[in-house]
């Protein structure tokens, strides 16, 4: 994963994002942009002061040039961020995307756009502090499959269904966890059937307009 470079689609949503957040006045982005772009699309505190901080805990590899960020830098920073999450820029962009702060899909295919914005919808109305933990879950199994949660808890359900792909960071689901979820076949994780029935009959805003 390393050495594979960003796709031409997600080098331009790396530049849309850049143009969004970046400062004419500083000739780039600096770190209170760096701040407000994780803020939006992570929800946390970002855990670096300065920016030399932040390049030193990857590698170093930003070259910084002006002691700001340039577009290659982010990047540089999204492609390593890839090598842990495929979908980081993706997911980043379909955040930013609806809120208005971005071109509307210009470089990203709308099912693509449409998908995440859909997964994070029903995640973020069965979430608490930005995670899923098992109450959560349990609530999403029970609402959109009709039958009572099998499991104790996730790591259970993570075992008795072969879903080795999911970190369970703290023993709750992540929204990568969730997207990776809705990514797999043949386990009962139906998208449009579940935000369907969400949208309808319970507790999701449902922006997104499906046929």
């Amino acid at each position: 994963m390393a050495d594979t470079p960003l796709t031409d689609e997600q080098q331009g949503m790396i530049a849309e994002i850049y143009e969004h957040f970046a400062s004419q006045r500083d000739g780039g982005m600096t770190i209170d942009g760096l701040k407000q772009l994780n803020q939006l699309t992570c929800g946390k505190e970002f855990p670096f002061e300065d920016l030399n901080q932040f390049n030193q805990a990857i590698g170093g590899l930003m070259p910084l040039a002006g002691g700001v960020m340039s577009a290659f830098d982010l990047a540089v920073a999204y492609k390593i961020s890839c090598m842990q999450s495929p979908m980081q820029v993706h997911k980043d962009y379909a955040i930013l995307a609806p809120t208005g702060r971005l071109k509307p899909c210009a470089y990203m295919s709308d099912s693509n756009v449409m998908a995440i914005m859909m997964v994070k919808e029903i995640f973020d109305a069965f979430a608490k502090n930005g995670v899923m933990d098992t109450e959560g879950a349990k609530e999403h199994w029970e609402i959109t499959r009709g039958e009572k949660w099998p499991f104790q808890s996730l790591q259970a359900m993570k075992a008795a269904r072969l879903l080795n792909f999911l970190k369970l960071e703290g023993g709750n689901l992540s929204l990568d966890d969730m997207l990776a979820l809705y990514q797999t076949s043949g386990k009962g994780w139906d998208l449009v059937k579940d935000y369907k029935l969400l949208k309808e009959k319970y507790k999701i805003p449902g922006k997104v307009e499906l046929a």
